[in-house]
């Protein structure tokens, strides 16, 4: 009974004063009330609600709170959320392939509890996150609102004179910047610029945060087996529309999105939303445009609708790698992974490609750039080609210097589009270069993370029988996953055709229109 009950998950927007936590928590909550109507109504708690006088009485005076000043605070927000949790039960997850009945949706199921509280130090988080241990709490997550000190002091100079009565003040602000400690329990996101666009960036992490924190058991990919003949239409469909090519390619052939919607089986009400919002943006833009607006931007988008997820164009590949690469980060937040990332080498990203023909397009637009196959291996009864790119892709303090494409095995395609990043470990503990063979470190890196706080790793092995850069894997929810191995792909590439256990075809690029 306990299990059913234990579906509610708390959100800690934190932040120092001024970071905008109160408004923002206030507009994701209204968000997701409105996006899933069939979910219990997400409950908002103001931390400063729960102060006792003495904390006011002391912050009103300007007089900085210790930690024995916040020790009951935090108790009393304890309180208020497992006041606030039951209830989740009553709304059940539904598979992501099949229509709601209302409102969009709903693959998580639950409920949201928005709690804003500064939280500065990590002390105070987990005093906050040991609510999670009782019987109605799922997970405790903190989303943390970065903004500069000079607007920090900006903005509350601004509310001292819309409200005066406010206790706290310019004066407490350098006390909390001091305190303010960021640790790997922290998902940081701007808190500057608009309050839709803050609102859009919070929304967008707790969308995404939410289906990992629910994946001890994922939805499955339904890995829909391929048309055979022509394209069988769906009831309530044109039965023509796929008579004239019954299997679009190339990847930006504009009837494949089409077809991807109608073999995946998302809704097509969630079709008609994403056309009723690029209709509003592309008037919005002319408006904009009108008022002498240089270059309009939309505002923010799911990244589950933006073509970038799917497609592999020479033209767009630095941004839409960059695009994929900042929703896995966020994914390797939730696991506690990104601290294996540091003084290690992201060495290639990988594209999956539906069909054979998939794949031998993406591999002819690569090398038609001038990107350069850096060798092909039969792995599993198929070819995974390896593209070292003519120019490193830069993203944050990495560089990604290849693109691997495998075909997808027979009787198994993948869903197309970005899916995963490989790191290379690169050096032991002691700093001491690793080579193809052994398993050590990946050992010790499988038990640093074999009992994190909050969500287990889902460790898979089976790459660590491997005789030459063994690796190991776990799948991060939201069709990405993340893969450890010792040395990097194209060094790997070059010993297998130095060793003939690879193939360097020459390739002569045909055209694809």
């Amino acid at each position: 009974a306990a299990d059913q009950v234990k579906m509610s998950r708390v959100w800690i927007i934190m932040g120092p004063a001024g970071s905008g936590k109160s408004t923002t928590a206030e507009k994701v909550s209204f968000e997701l009330k409105r996006i899933y109507k069939n979910r219990p109504a997400p409950v908002f708690i103001e931390g400063d609600d729960h102060h006792p006088p003495e904390n006011k009485a002391k912050m009103s005076q300007g007089i900085p709170l210790d930690d024995a000043d916040r020790a009951p605070w935090l108790e009393a927000i304890k309180v208020a959320i497992v006041q606030a949790a039951p209830g989740a039960e009553e709304s059940k997850p539904q598979h992501p392939y099949l229509e709601g009945k209302a409102g969009m949706i709903d693959p998580i199921g639950g409920k949201d509890i928005f709690v804003t509280c500064s939280a500065l130090k990590k002390s105070y988080r987990d005093t906050l996150a040991s609510v999670a241990e009782t019987d109605v709490v799922k997970s405790v997550r903190f989303i943390c609102l970065k903004v500069t000190d000079d607007e920090l002091r900006s903005r509350l100079e601004k509310r001292q004179e819309t409200d005066p009565s406010h206790p706290f003040g310019t004066a407490l602000l350098q006390s909390q910047l001091e305190t303010l400690e960021i640790t790997d329990d922290v998902h940081q996101v701007d808190g500057a610029g608009e309050v839709r666009k803050v609102t859009g960036r919070v929304l967008n992490a707790v969308l995404l945060l939410s289906r990992l924190i629910m994946a001890d058991k994922p939805f499955p990919h339904p890995n829909v087996p391929g048309p055979k003949g022509l394209y069988k239409n769906e009831a309530n469909q044109d039965p023509e529309r796929y008579v004239k090519e019954p299997y679009p390619h190339p990847p930006h052939d504009p009837k494949w999105n089409q077809y991807y919607i109608d073999r995946l089986g998302i809704p097509e009400k969630i079709e008609k939303d994403k056309q009723r919002k690029k209709e509003a943006w592309e008037k919005e833009k002319k408006e904009r445009l009108l008022k002498g607006e240089k270059d309009p931007r939309p505002e923010h988008k799911f990244w589950y609708f933006h073509p970038s997820t799917y497609r592999i164009e020479p033209e767009t590949l630095d941004e839409d790698v960059c695009k994929f690469m900042d929703r896995w980060l966020i994914a390797m937040t939730a696991y506690r992974l990104v601290p294996e990332l540091e003084n290690r080498v992201i060495d290639h990203v990988c594209y999956r490609c539906e069909t054979e023909e998939q794949y031998h397009d993406a591999v002819a637009l690569m090398v038609g750039a001038g990107h350069e196959v850096a060798g092909t291996s039969i792995i599993g009864g198929r070819p995974i080609s390896t593209i070292r790119l003519k120019k490193p892709i830069k993203w944050k303090k990495w560089e990604i210097p290849a693109v691997e494409i495998p075909m997808p095995k027979p009787g198994r395609p993948k869903r197309k589009g970005w899916e995963h990043a490989e790191v290379a470990l690169m050096t032991d503990g002691d700093g001491k270069p690793l080579d193809f063979k052994g398993t050590d470190e990946l050992e010790k890196l499988i038990y640093r993370h074999q009992m994190p706080r909050g969500m287990p790793v889902p460790w898979d092995r089976k790459g660590m029988d491997k005789d030459i850069n063994a690796e190991v894997s776990t799948d991060l929810g939201s069709y990405m996953c993340v893969k450890f191995h010792n040395r990097p792909l194209l060094e790997v590439v070059e010993y297998e055709l130095a060793h003939g256990m690879a193939q360097k075809p020459s390739w002569e690029y045909r055209d694809v229109d």
